[in-house]
């Protein structure tokens, strides 16, 4: 027996420009060291040296991932999915109705803690 309806789809071709996070970071990471290391005892460019070596680290690292994932995005397969037939779907076997539990009373009892539970809004 045949499905009755088949659905495909294929991943879109999207092309588009993304920044090179190695060299982002690197600008960023600059900015932002010569700026703390300017407010520490005026050690800007020292600043700038150590957050450009980070930048280019952590953007190098997002970079590298960023790639990867375009790759696996490319060689990724086409997705389809098969819908049966109507007429299958209204095979399941019925669950029994599960049994009634009983609800606790209202009206509990006043315990010993009843006075400071009802300063806390309990």
């Amino acid at each position: 027996m045949s499905p009755a309806y088949t659905y495909s789809y294929a991943y879109p071709d999207y092309s588009y420009s993304r920044p090179n996070y190695a060299v982002a970071g690197t600008l960023l990471g600059a900015l932002a060291g010569g700026i703390i290391g300017h407010n520490v005892h005026r050690q800007g460019w020292e600043g700038a040296g150590i957050g450009a070596a980070a930048g280019l680290v952590l953007g190098g690292v997002a970079e590298s991932r960023a790639r990867a994932r375009e790759r696996d995005l490319q060689s990724a397969p086409s997705v389809s999915y098969s819908v049966p037939d109507a007429q299958t779907i209204n095979d399941a076997p019925t669950v029994p109705a599960a049994p009634r539990i009983q609800s606790a009373p209202a009206y509990a009892p006043a315990g010993s803690m009843t006075s400071a539970n009802s300063l806390f809004g309990r």
